[in-house]
């Protein structure tokens, strides 16, 4: 089975305050890897929005496995944090996040879910950084990543107020999202596959106006070897009870 991707709409809060903000409902597909991206951004203009207070949690209750955290340095309170879980079944579910006593103005989440990856090592390299002005910029993956690999990049943005944040990606990456609200935050993400390079780049990290500040992340999630089964909890206890009742005779 071939790594495929479905990808979700960027789910956004009105603003907010201390409280936990929970997503729409979204239907995820059975044995796939979800990977969750969670930006915030304080209300209250404080330096940093600490990555370590962000928490995700969903309504079937999924073990979340924290790959990146990030904070900025800028002069306004900025984080972002990724995590996976694996599913078993499929259906609709809601996710929640939250960023204990921080006043958060805005959370934004994104949600990728993955078939066809490895089940042994899902997420290979991964890279995070800050970018605190416009133009090109990248980050770099801690290693090479496969070719058949789907590279996930992503970018948080809060502008100094002179046009909502919009990037731009550099050649050979493919822009999945690039939403913003209130002429001040903005998330992008894209991707790519077929390279074994470990720069993430953007052309333009932010081309709708002035940069305050910026998070930069970037996950490798890895594809089952080649001609490998996805793997499949349900067929494999059907297979026991097959097995079962042909030594015992049950129907």
């Amino acid at each position: 089975m071939a790594l495929a991707r479905t990808d979700y709409a960027v789910q956004q809060s009105t603003v907010g305050g201390t409280n936990a903000f929970t997503t729409g409902a979204l239907t995820i597909p059975a044995n796939s890897l979800l990977v969750v991206r969670v930006a915030a951004v304080t209300s209250t203009g404080a330096p940093t929005a600490p990555s370590d207070n962000l928490t995700l949690s969903d309504s079937s209750g999924l073990t979340w496995t924290s790959r990146l955290a990030t904070d900025t340095p800028g002069g306004w309170g900025h984080a972002s944090r990724i995590w996976t879980a694996e599913t078993v079944a499929g259906g609709s579910l809601t996710f929640t996040v939250d960023c204990g006593a921080d006043s958060i103005e805005y959370y934004f989440v994104e949600i990728t879910a993955y078939t066809g990856y490895d089940t042994s090592t899902p997420v290979g390299a991964t890279a995070s950084g800050t970018s605190t002005g416009s133009g090109a910029d990248s980050i770099t993956l801690s290693a090479a990543p496969a070719a058949d690999s789907d590279v996930l990049a992503f970018l948080s943005a809060v502008s100094s107020g002179s046009g909502t944040p919009a990037a731009t990606p550099a050649a050979g990456w493919t822009e999945i999202h690039d939403t913003g609200v209130d002429g001040w935050h903005g998330v992008q993400s894209q991707s790519r596959t077929g390279s074994t390079s470990t720069t993430v780049g953007w052309g333009d990290v932010e081309a709708g106006g002035a940069m305050d500040d910026a998070t930069l992340q970037a996950i490798e999630v890895t594809a089952a070897a080649s001609g490998a089964a996805a793997f499949n909890p349900a067929a494999i206890l059907k297979r026991i009870i097959r097995i079962f009742r042909r030594f015992y005779g049950r129907s």
